[in-house]
């Protein structure tokens, strides 16, 4: 016998949502593969887990034998996932401000580079002459205005 947590893992989640259906939608698997998944099961005990009334599947006194021994563990093979588990399980997602403004959903921030933004003029551009301003800046006719500049929007801050 191979019972594998995949199987228990179907067959708690047909029970809690009602149907093989249902359960499908939830696991992100067919409707097929959930049914193959339960039938397998079954067929391993030698015992039906759910009685078939028309389409709808009742769960019957094997179904509620296995029900909290399957849970229990579907609980410690997470626990035994958690334990090797570095980051917490945490999503790092890295993107400048351009691209992460408009792309990304607002997200936990935590610095982690700065850029540094450097201004290149010709020689005898006023701006060469001593250390230039914001406005200076902000007012030079060789800085686009793009619309949706994350630089933009930072420089319009400032």
């Amino acid at each position: 016998m191979h019972i594998t947590l995949r199987q228990l893992e179907v067959f708690t989640e047909v029970l809690k949502s009602g149907s093989t259906t249902q359960a499908s939608v939830v696991l992100a698997l067919s409707q097929s593969a959930v049914s193959a998944a339960l039938a397998d099961l079954e067929g391993q005990l030698g015992v039906q887990l759910f009685d078939r009334v028309g389409k709808r599947l009742v769960i019957n006194e094997h179904g509620r034998l296995l029900y909290p021994k399957a849970l229990a563990l579907l609980e410690q093979a997470g626990e035994i996932e958690q334990l090797f588990r570095h980051d917490g399980g945490a999503l790092r997602i890295a993107a400048s401000s351009t691209i992460g403004n408009y792309m990304l959903p607002e997200l936990v921030t935590q610095p982690w580079l700065e850029d540094e933004l450097v201004v290149f003029a010709a020689p005898d551009n006023p701006l060469t002459h001593q250390p230039p301003t914001l406005e200076a800046l902000a007012n030079a006719p060789w800085i686009l205005r793009e619309r949706g500049s994350g630089t933009r929007e930072v420089l319009d801050h400032l």
